[in-house]
């Protein structure tokens, strides 16, 4: 009976983290740059583009998130991942971790021969491993000239690409490095270029987990940005889906082992 609850208990919180799944990518392109609008019946549908900010190695949510990333990195043009400082020392540090988004990417390459028998597109390991960067040491650091970061600087070359396509920001991790250059951006470029650098953006954001989305709100009231989260408190690991796919005991043993 415990086994059969436990299964049951796995199985809607897997249905949830789908579900937020396909929510954030039905968010990513939004008209006009819908890519079946832009693409011609005999064309290859045109790739949205995506960046990823991501506190990997803080719970375990954020691995998971990407080893799904990796199975449908082909359907984007994947073009940066930015590694943020964690919320809660696990034992490793705060300090961004890429080493564990690097592994990942090592074990996709491995893998990557056997997903293209099934379907082209998918990015090498060499090119992944290289749009790995890296974020403050700390959260909330921003607003200042001296705490532009790999991260952020990476994020403004991205958005400064000559591409009509918007580039679409997942915000897995904390909104810091965003919000850095962002701020770069509008205190160093004309009110025209700032407005261009603006709308060239779009933002879904995975709950509120620093100062950076308040100051998002409150500053660039113009930017496409959807965030996700719960007003109310609720227990941690029963309706925050968005927390990924957290295993009951016993489960996990099940699943891998039958």
């Amino acid at each position: 009976m415990e086994k059969r609850v436990a299964r049951k208990g796995f199985i809607a919180r897997l249905i949830a983290d789908c579900l937020v799944v396909l929510t954030a990518i039905s968010c990513i392109q939004v008209l006009p740059y819908s890519p079946i609008l832009m693409a011609s019946a005999d064309s290859e549908p045109i790739k949205p583009r995506l960046l990823v900010t991501s506190d990997i190695g803080g719970d375990p949510d954020d691995k998971q998130s990407m080893v799904r990333l990796m199975c449908y990195s082909n359907e984007f043009d994947l073009e940066g991942y930015v590694c943020t400082a964690l919320k809660k020392d696990k034992g490793e540090g705060i300090q961004p971790h890429p080493e564990y988004a690097n592994e990942i990417i090592t074990a996709y390459g491995q893998v990557r021969d056997n997903l293209l028998l099934h379907k082209s597109g998918y990015p090498t390991e060499t090119y992944l491993k290289s749009i790995v960067k890296t974020g403050a040491n700390l959260r909330d650091l921003f607003g200042n000239a001296n705490q532009d970061t790999e991260g952020s600087t990476w994020i403004i070359a991205c958005a400064d690409k000559e591409d009509s396509r918007p580039l679409n920001i997942a915000v897995w991790g904390g909104a810091s490095e965003l919000v850095q250059a962002i701020w770069k951006v509008k205190t160093t470029r004309t009110p025209d270029e700032y407005k261009k650098f603006i709308s060239k953006l779009r933002v879904f954001i995975i709950s509120r987990q620093d100062t950076g989305l308040a100051w998002l709100n409150d500053n660039v009231p113009e930017l496409f940005l959807v965030c996700s989260y719960r007003e109310e408190a609720t227990p941690i690991n029963t309706e925050q889906a968005t927390r990924g796919i957290y295993l009951p005991e016993g489960v996990e043993e099940e699943i891998v082992n039958g």
